[in-house]
Parts: structure tokens; sequence; C-alpha cells
């Protein structure tokens, strides 16, 4: 028989399963299978999909560069251009959106049930975590009664909100399994970037930069493809990533994205309206006439046994055609569906205005929106709270002030406000008003939105300087150890920024080399402005021997800490490199005039719950400077 190259045949990326042999009785192989796995990605070559996103400003650029695409999809459709697969990519987003602003918006609705696409990828808002399926089963259901099939794009860990992912990963997951969707699972590689490494991926507390954009972007290629990113050519224009730092991202997407999308045809019947088209708009009591058909590869033509209903559950009719002047007023999603040779309902939507002869002021109703400590970008979508038989014309939008922070219309979605509370210190309840007109002129009562801001999460963090014992400039506690060297005495209990103990200990005992301490030798600011403030550049510790070895011990075991470190000289011209490495991470700055350099990683504390810093002469130095340094517990 002929050779097979087992090699070509486990290559990365190119099976949909396990390999399994059949040995026949001579000993030679018989046959090569492949048998599924969720653990392997499957075939996609020569993939031609259509994709339609539906979310909020998670899904897009909200704090964007000039000349810089709208959304994720758009940076999908620039990637995939680059990419052997192809893929159309629409979306449906607007700011502050929650599942159920969409499943309100009868457009929004019709377009997941069009049938027009192979997959729709849900989205959902910061409110939604709680009640995922309840608020993502209509969504879901009307792409399935289209042939459609759905996914849920889980989105990340805000900042302002830690320890939430947890909660938020497991319901969408549970939503996912219990609805046949598919999950992307985004925020597992955005936990992993953020816990582990120092790239920038938010442009707020809760919303991706222009690098988080991307990292989306590659989560759904590779969910889509079930290919490795690693090879991915496109990056956009303004990212500014190192080569190093793009790897990493790419790596972490091909850890965290381990389940992947594979085509599959979910109904075997096929409904069509002819008539009315989409989106006519007659009076009500007009006649009119609804035309369709329906036929299935096995059992042929089913027209006889479409079933017609409204979007409140009322059967009109049962068969291809037939005429109506009775259509409730309101805007109205018209269904036909039938029940194919698979069991299974297939169901086409179309959207009919049907104008009332009395005209109802609009209903506003109130909400509620909670905001994290001191966020400069909050939104809140009004769709699903000012509701009409008419559609609400949102560029008459009305709203009034919170008494603590701002809030504006959006200008790209005009049912959607803004929310700041950026430098604003405040904490607690507060509301605004807002009102709005129907396409006809009337206007809706005032509705209110009830704001809470939530106190900042408590962390820990200490403040240590090896020459000075002044206050930081905020008010900060500022811990002073000793410089000197090889001292039992170079134990100090760290008190944390808040002035209460922090259960962390400087272990400076030991330390080999010989330290000094300059006297206010080094280069400062005047207003605190630098890489950090003035009194860690101001007196700097230094040596010209070493290493110099400390530790802090106390700490969580294996958990995550923002370390920044620094020191400077003052009137020198020549390079004066100081090379610190915190459990095998290693930066390197001049500290010869510095105000603007330093050491600031995340680091992992070991097993113990240690942090064990190295202070070394850098490259072509004599001398190397410590002023102090800050740790942050993540």
């Amino acid at each position: 028989m002929a050779e097979i190259k087992l090699e070509e045949l486990i290559a990365r990326n190119s099976l949909a399963g396990d390999v399994v042999l059949t040995i026949g009785l001579d000993g030679q192989i018989a046959m090569v299978n492949v048998v599924a796995s969720t653990n392997n990605p499957p075939v996609v070559s020569d993939q031609n999909l259509n994709v339609l996103g539906v979310g909020n400003s998670l899904s897009g650029v909200p704090v964007e560069p000039v000349g810089q695409t709208d959304n994720v999809y758009d940076e999908l459709t620039a990637l995939y251009n680059l990419e052997v697969d192809t893929a159309e990519f629409s979306s449906i987003i607007e700011g502050g959106r929650q599942l159920a602003d969409h499943a309100a918006d009868v457009a929004t609705m019709a377009s997941i049930g069009s049938g027009n696409q192979e997959l729709v990828i849900i989205q959902g808002g910061t409110g939604d975590s709680a009640n995922y399926e309840t608020d993502a089963a209509p969504l879901v259901t009307a792409a399935n009664d289209a042939g459609t099939q759905a996914a849920f794009f889980l989105r990340w860990e805000r900042l302002g909100a830690p320890g939430e992912y947890t909660g938020l990963r497991n319901n969408i997951i549970n939503a996912g399994a219990s609805l046949g969707a598919g999950v992307i699972k985004i925020g597992d590689a955005w936990k992993d970037l953020v816990d582990n490494t120092s790239i920038d991926l938010f442009a707020d507390q809760t919303h991706q930069n222009l690098n988080g954009s991307w990292l989306n972007a590659l989560c759904i290629y590779r969910y889509l493809t079930g290919n490795s990113v690693a090879s991915v050519n496109y990056v956009p224009a303004g990212i500014t990533l190192s080569l190093a730092d793009q790897n990493t991202i790419k790596d972490a997407v091909d850890i965290a994205i381990d389940e992947f999308y594979s085509a599959s045809a979910i109904n075997t019947a096929v409904v069509n309206i002819t008539s009315p088209t989409n989106n006519t708009t007659v009076n009500e009591g007009d006649a009119v006439n609804f035309t369709g058909s329906a036929s299935d590869s096995i059992s042929g033509d089913l027209s006889s046994t479409m079933v017609w209903k409204d979007d409140l559950g009322t059967t009109l009719f049962t068969g291809p055609s037939f005429s109506s002047s009775s259509i409730i007023p309101g805007q109205r999603i018209i269904s036909a569906e039938v029940i194919g040779s698979d069991g299974k309902t297939t169901k086409r939507p179309i959207q009919l205005r049907v104008i009332s002869t009395i005209n109802i002021a609009p209903v506003a109703a109130d909400g509620a929106l909670p905001i994290v400590y001191n966020e400069a970008f909050t939104q809140i979508n009004l769709t699903s709270l000012i509701t009409d038989s008419d559609p609400i014309d949102f560029s008459t939008l009305e709203i009034t002030q919170p008494a603590n922070g701002t809030a504006t219309i959006d200008l790209a979605s005009s049912s959607t406000v803004n929310l700041s509370y950026s430098g604003t210190d405040y904490i607690g309840g507060d509301s605004f008003d807002f009102r709005a007109q129907d396409d006809r002129g009337l206007v809706s009562n005032y509705g209110t939105i009830i704001v809470t801001v939530s106190a900042p999460a408590a962390t820990k963090q200490v403040w240590v300087d090896y020459s000075s014992s002044a206050a930081g400039p905020d008010g900060q506690i500022v811990n002073r150890v000793p410089y000197k060297s090889g001292n039992a005495s170079d134990i100090v209990s760290l008190t944390d920024t808040d002035n209460s103990p922090s259960g962390w200990t400087f272990n400076g005992s030991g330390q080999a080399g010989e330290q000094y301490v300059g006297d206010s030798t080094g280069e400062t600011t005047g207003n605190n402005s630098g890489f950090m403030p003035d009194s860690f550049l101001d007196t700097p510790s230094y040596f010209n021997a070493g290493p110099v070895v400390w530790s802090i011990t106390g700490l969580n075991a294996s958990s995550s800490y923002r370390v920044k470190a620094t020191g400077s000289k003052a009137g020198t011209s020549d390079t004066r490199n100081s090379l610190l490495d915190i459990n095998g991470i290693s930066s390197e700055w001049n500290s010869s005039g510095n105000t603007t350099q330093g050491y600031n990683e995340i680091i992992q504390s070991d097993s113990g719950g240690v942090l064990l810093f190295t202070l070394s002469i850098g490259t072509n130095s004599s001398l190397a400077y410590m002023g102090g340094f800050t740790i942050e517990e993540l």
C-alpha cells in the first residue's frame, strides 16, 4: 500500500480529531481514521462565512485613534484580507446595549432571524452577567430558528470590578451549554495577559484599547478557523507593541481559545417570504397580502404546512398565502415557520409596521446603572426603556445631569448615554432623567436612571524608600528601610499606604555589596511628575559592588503584584545603568539625570509568597542606584 507520512497527518491544525490507526493481520496499516475530539480544531480550509456580530462598545474601540476601524468586526475584515480563509462580517453595535435592548429592537431581531448568515456572535453588557441565559435566549432562538448558529463573546474582567470574572465566565459557559451556543473565551486570554504581563489592553477601567481590540479579533479568528494565530500577519495601524509582546498576545490566544466553530446544518427545511417585503409600512385596517413557500430536501414542498405568527404569539394563518386587515398596530415581526423532516422548526421573519389610527405617547420606564469608582466611560442604552407602538425618534432625546457626574448623549448612537465620574472620587447613589418623542411627535414622560457608584476595590499597596520617611505627594505612608547591608536588623514590618499593617516584611539581612546613601543628589522634577514621586528620586542609595539582594516576604503565594522601582543621580553625563531583577523578570535603566525611567512589571510571587530583588550594576557602568520601590497587590 502507499506510504503514509504520519508527520504530515499530525501537523499542527491539520486534523479535526485524534488519529486512529487500524493494523491489518499482516502488520501493515490498513486504515487511517480521524475521530472527532474537542481538543483539536476542525478542518475549515477554504472557509467562506457570513458572520453577524451583535454587541456594544466592548466590541468596538471607544477611545479610537484617528483613522482606525470602528469595531472588532472591521478588524476581522482587515485580518481576513491577509489570510487564505474568507468571511464577510456585519455588525449591530450600539454603546451601552444589554441583551434585553437587542431583544427589544425589532430591526435587530429581524436581522438575527434573517438566515443571511451562518453564525451570530452575541456580546452582552456588564449588566447581563447574572441572568445571561434568560436574557440571551430570545437572540439564540431567533438565530437557530433561521438555521443560524450562535456563539457568545465571553468578555473580560473590568479593572474596577476585581473578582467578577469567575461568576461571569461560569454563567456564560453554562448558558452556552444550555442554549446550544458556542463560547468564544476571549476573557481567558485577557486574564492571562493582565495577570502575568504588563501589556496594556485597557482604554479605561472597562473598555479595550487598540491592543485589546486586536486581541479580540485574534480570538474570534481562531474560534472561526481553528487555526493558530502565531502566523497571522495582520497588525492594525497604530499598534506600538513590540514584536515580543505581539507574540505573547498570540500565545495567550492560542491557549485560551480551545473550542472552535464547526459548520453544520441546523435545520433541513427552508422558508421564504415573498410578500410583503421586509420593512413594509401600512395603516391600521389596511389589507396586507402574505405569500410564502417552504420546502425540505427529503419531504419536498411544505408550503401547505406553513404557520404564520406575529411577535405576540398569535397564529394568523396556516398555508402559503392569506390576507389580513386586522394586524395589531405597532412594530410587528411576522414569521412563517414549518417543521422539517428532521423534526426541527425553521422560521423566517419580516418586519411590518402598522400605524395606529390613535397616537399614544411613549412610556419611559426607570432603569439602573452600576458604575465602578472613578470610571471615565460607562454607557447605558435606552432602547428597551422607552416603549411605544411607533418607533422612538432618539434624535429628540433629552437628558438631565446627575448631581455628581457628567452625562452626554453618545455621538455614534443617539439612544446611548455616556456617564463619567472620572476625577470626582464620588461614591454612592446618583440619578439622571430622560425622555424622547416617537416619530409622530408625541413626547414620553421622564424616566429615571438610578446610578450607583461603587467604592474602589480594596487593594494593598506599599511604598518603600531607602532614604526618606516623608509622606508621598498625596499623603501616602512611606516605609523607611536601612540602606546598609549585611545587618540582621535590616528587617522591617511594612505599613501600607493607608497606614495599616500590610503583613509584608522587608528583609535586607545578608545583602552583598557595600551600599552608600547620597545627600539629595538625585534628579527630581519639582512637582512629582516623573516616573515615580520626587522622594524616590531625590536621595538614592547606591553601590559600586554587588549585586545587592533583598526580599519582601509574607505575600500571597503565587499571586500577581505590580512593582515599580527607580533610582537617579543628578549632574552626571556618563552612563550609570541600574539592573533590577525580581523573581526572574529583569529591567535596566540609565540612572544619570533620570526622572522618566525605571522598573515597571507585573510579577508573580513564588510558592512561599516571596519577591526576591537583585540589584546589579548595568551595562558599561560602575555604579547602580536605587531610590525606592512600590508594590501593589493585584
